[in-house]
């Protein structure tokens, strides 16, 4: 994965907002109030995780292994997949997804699932509307648009390999940073708009903005976030195209 920008996170507004969750302060007290500090410091700033642990077992009959297994994970999204709004800590549909894709692939199946037992142990409780992370429709290579597939080609074409492309995220230089005024003196085009300088890990790279221009419209709505991937898997997706689907369209786009 390309370098990361700094400044605003990727899908800073949220979607859907819903407060963290307080636990029972007595067994009887299960419609409790829905807010907690992100690291809580007491028993009684956390869900009863004794409780959800029970209820693993009990009703979707995993093992005690496996219930302690969640019930960790589901403290690691209450602790650290959290935005603060007015002064509240809150788990949003937002913050999932930025949580979500921070992590290791081979982690976000079981983390996901154990979220959504959480959320099913609450609704047996009677407490419903808890956010989840949002489910994506894989995007067929027949959906998207003939022009991506051209401009992707047109980029191969210009030197810019799809390795690079696949690893390159939306990391434009400043218009007054110092080494894009030294580059401007060399390549007109950033001056005038017809080329665009990204910072990649491998160094600077500089793309033709009629080239890039399809496939941010198509993947971004033509104004990516900062640090978003150049060309996502499917559009709004904090992940980059797959090197095998590039190549094809790129095939596609030659052809057409």
């Amino acid at each position: 994965m390309g370098r990361r920008c700094t400044g605003r996170p990727l899908y800073a507004t949220p979607l859907i907002e819903a407060p963290l969750h307080r636990a029972p302060k007595g067994r009887g007290a299960i419609k409790q109030e829905m807010s907690v500090n992100p690291k809580p410091t007491t028993p009684n700033d956390a869900p009863d995780w004794r409780a959800f642990r029970t209820w693993l077992i009990d009703e979707r009959g995993v093992s005690r292994r496996t219930a302690t297994t969640a019930a960790s994970q589901v403290r690691r999204v209450l602790r650290d997949a959290v935005e603060t709004s007015d002064g509240e800590a809150r788990v949003t549909r937002a913050s999932l997804l930025r949580w979500h894709d921070a992590q290791e692939s081979h982690k976000r199946t079981p983390i996901v699932s154990n979220w959504r037992r959480y959320r099913e142990w609450w609704a047996s409780q009677g407490v419903e509307g808890l956010p989840d992370f949002p489910r994506r429709t894989p995007v067929r290579d027949g959906e998207i648009p003939l022009e991506v597939a051209k401009a992707l080609a047109a980029l191969q074409g210009v030197g810019v390999s799809f390795p690079v492309l696949s690893a390159l995220r939306w990391c434009p230089l400043p218009a007054d940073d110092t080494l894009r005024n030294a580059l401007a003196a060399t390549t007109p085009g950033l001056q005038d708009g017809s080329m665009v300088a990204l910072l990649a890990d491998s160094g600077i790279v500089i793309l033709p903005t009629v080239h890039i221009q399809p496939v941010l419209a198509w993947g971004h709505a033509g104004a990516p976030e900062r640090d978003a991937p150049v060309v996502p898997a499917s559009p709004g997706n904090a992940e980059p195209m797959p090197l095998t689907r590039m190549r094809r369209l790129a095939r596609r786009g030659k052809r057409s």
